[in-house]
């Protein structure tokens, strides 16, 4: 197994910084003590302090290659791989956290549930490259008309959701709007692949009688589509 540490590693500072040090020590042992120093390389008081600086070393190389894999790992758990969105699990927990943030400062939260009627047309008659094309292209629209804390995940095959946070009632009519205007946009741009999307929106927000959570998915799941 080959190690490669390159110039970016916060190890190789410190590392070379050890093994100079111990060059001068040696240096100095030789200039000052002559021939009496022989004795202490050879006795393997140097050689020792060099292994146990370079296996100190590795060993925390390792862990810190451990943990940037660990950290990949984890952004892959939590990621749709065709969209590179928030996947549902990781949606579900973020959302929980926003949701009791929300309940406990008495503040805002509403959510959008954006769903692609028309995917399993799209699969049989161009083919499922075409549909998650535009399922990818819809998600890039849908990014198109966020803030910068909004929160937009994949929720299921054809759906998407959004979740606005300290966002008004008012503010998420907007949102639908933009969405509606980036669709025609999607619209415009798919004609030469001879695709469209057909959506369906759906929105709801956080009233006193929503006490939890999964309250407020089926509030949503249940709201009339927005023409």
């Amino acid at each position: 197994m080959r190690i490669l540490i390159d110039s970016s590693s916060p190890l190789l500072l410190p590392f070379v910084i050890s093994l100079v040090i111990i060059v001068m020590m040696v240096l100095f042992s030789f200039v000052y003590f002559g021939a009496i120093a022989i004795d202490y390389v050879y006795s393997g008081f140097f050689l020792s302090l060099l292994i146990s600086t370079g296996v100190s070393a590795l060993i925390q190389f390792f862990k810190s290659e451990l943990r940037s894999k660990d950290a990949a790992i984890e952004q892959l758990s939590n990621t749709d791989p065709l969209t590179g969105l928030t996947n549902r699990r990781h949606f579900f927990e973020l959302a929980r956290h926003e949701f009791q943030l929300a309940k406990r400062e008495n503040n805002s939260l509403c959510m959008v549930l954006i769903t692609l009627d028309n995917l399993s047309e799209v699969n049989n008659q161009s083919g499922q490259l075409r549909g998650d094309q535009l399922l990818n292209m819809l998600a890039v629209k849908c990014k198109d008309v966020l803030r910068a804390n909004d929160l937009l995940a994949r929720y299921s095959g054809n759906e998407f959701v959004i979740l606005l946070y300290g966002c008004l009632e008012s503010h998420t009519d907007t949102v639908i709007s933009r969405l509606k205007e980036q669709v025609s946009i999607l619209n415009r741009e798919t004609i030469k692949f001879n695709m469209r999307a057909d959506i369906e929106l759906k929105a709801t927000c956080l009233t006193k009688d929503i006490s939890t959570f999964d309250d407020l998915i089926k509030a949503l799941k249940g709201q009339i589509t927005h023409a």
